[in-house]
């Protein structure tokens, strides 16, 4: 049962990566925010996120608490990050990387060096899954590149698309991960409200969890 379970929390988080270059935008991906709070239940998501107090029935308010929490922990993968806030000019601060832990623990997955499951092609790059078929085989889907820098590349390029200057502008600005998060919210991205959930976990106490890239 806990497979079966994983498998389907999986197979949701592919359909929200599937948002970040659709042209659906952000009401489908509430769409499947919803799916996902009354098709798993709460318990689900708490196991796989790794947030002690989710509550995913309360839908978010478009405005954010000024509470923040420090700081306190970094891991092994911070240099990715950084070079990520680099690649989109933005400082590195406390804020802006509990908001990059939390989009990570949002969004899971296992693509290689890909931790926010973006599909932007990448030479000598493979497919982690397919989200869209042509006649000689998948079109689109979530990528697995060859090095930590082409993963890094891929994800600047994909926030430089256009699509997704709201999150660029909030990192850039020095914002607190809430408002950030808020900003991927109301972004194309598949996220939706998750990443935001889990910033309200973190400054409620919770420790960041964001799984491993490798």
């Amino acid at each position: 049962m806990k497979k079966a379970l994983r498998e389907e929390i999986e197979r949701q988080k592919e359909l929200m990566s599937f948002m970040e270059q659709s042209n659906f935008g952000q009401e489908l991906g509430q769409g499947i925010v919803q799916a996902i709070k009354t098709g798993l239940g709460k318990g689900v998501m708490k196991s796989i996120l790794g947030i002690d107090d989710i509550d995913l029935d309360t839908e978010t308010s478009s405005t954010t608490s000024d509470e923040v929490a420090p700081l306190t922990k970094t891991t092994s993968d911070d240099e990715f990050y950084k070079s990520i806030l680099k690649g989109v000019g933005a400082p590195i601060t406390d804020e802006n990387m509990k908001f990059l832990y939390a989009w990570r623990q949002a969004e899971g997955g296992k693509a290689r060096n890909n931790p926010f499951n973006t599909t932007q092609p990448k030479p000598n790059s493979t497919f982690y899954n397919c989200l869209k078929k042509g006649v000689s085989g998948c079109k689109s889907g979530v990528r697995n590149y060859m090095s930590s820098q082409d993963g890094i590349d891929a994800t600047i390029k994909t926030l430089k698309n256009g699509r997704y200057q709201n999150i660029i502008s909030a990192l850039q600005s020095g914002a607190s991960a809430e408002k950030t998060a808020m900003a991927l919210k109301s972004s194309p991205w598949g996220t939706g409200q998750l990443a935001l959930k889990v910033v309200q976990s973190y400054n409620s106490g919770s420790s960041p969890k964001p799984p491993q890239i490798g």
